[in-house]
């Protein structure tokens, strides 16, 4: 499976079926590199099992960006906007460091053009607006918003579960 980060390659400059595809959605400015983590980190419970391994990742957060840049920043809203809605799965990691309004906007848009079950929501407990996304999660799918995990162990595992 492949590993792309922004702005490199789309969904279809890449070739790859959408049906095996992931976007890693959430907080980027401020936050950790979560992505990297989640996309590398082994679990024992799928025998050392990676997301890598099963699908392939698209991830929004890239190296070297300048927000300032309106250029820049044009091509990575495109990039993101093509990828989200091109890839099968959605995860969505939404860290305490920061309110991550993009990510809520996404998550939002998602909800309306997704199939719910391919989605995988998880938060930071400390992430300050948990209960905004708990209950507008809920208000649109209630199946969706019981299956919203606070780890992001707990996240992986759920999407390698779902894509056996």
């Amino acid at each position: 499976m492949k590993y792309i980060e922004a702005p490199n390659y789309s969904v279809e400059d890449a070739r790859l079926d959408p049906k095996e595809c992931l976007f890693l959605a959430g907080s980027i400015t401020g936050a950790e590199n979560w992505q990297k983590e989640l996309a590398f980190a082994e679990h024992h419970d799928f025998g050392k099992m990676r997301l890598i391994d099963r699908l392939n990742i698209f991830n929004p957060r890239r190296e070297n960006y300048d927000h300032l840049d309106p250029k820049l920043e044009q091509k990575q809203i495109t990039w993101e906007y093509h990828c989200i809605h091109h890839c099968k799965y959605i995860l969505f990691w939404f860290a305490k460091e920061t309110f991550a309004p993009i990510t809520l906007f996404e998550l939002g848009s998602a909800l309306n053009t997704h199939d719910h079950s391919k989605i995988f929501i998880g938060i930071d407990p400390e992430y300050k607006r948990k209960n905004d996304v708990i209950t507008q999660t809920r208000l649109r799918n209630k199946y969706l918003s019981n299956r919203i995990v606070f780890s992001k162990e707990d996240l992986v595992e759920q999407i390698l579960n779902f894509t056996k």
